[in-house]
């Protein structure tokens, strides 16, 4: 059984398209990794700042 030459060029377009899927859904990935890293470092940075407005409620300026 040999393939017909429509069903290889069908593979070929089939081949390029998972390709380009696969690129998209990487850069949706790297995106979402972005995107978490930064919700990560403002919550440390919300953190720290509520440590510092407790600490100048705790010892207040003269």
């Amino acid at each position: 059984m040999s393939a017909s030459p429509s069903s290889l060029v069908q593979g070929e377009v089939n081949a390029a398209a998972s390709s380009q899927s696969n690129a998209s859904l990487s850069q949706m990935d790297e995106r979402e990794l972005k995107r978490e890293r930064r919700k990560q470092s403002n919550r440390e940075s919300a953190r720290r700042s509520r440590l510092r407005k407790q600490n100048a409620k705790s010892y207040p300026r003269r």
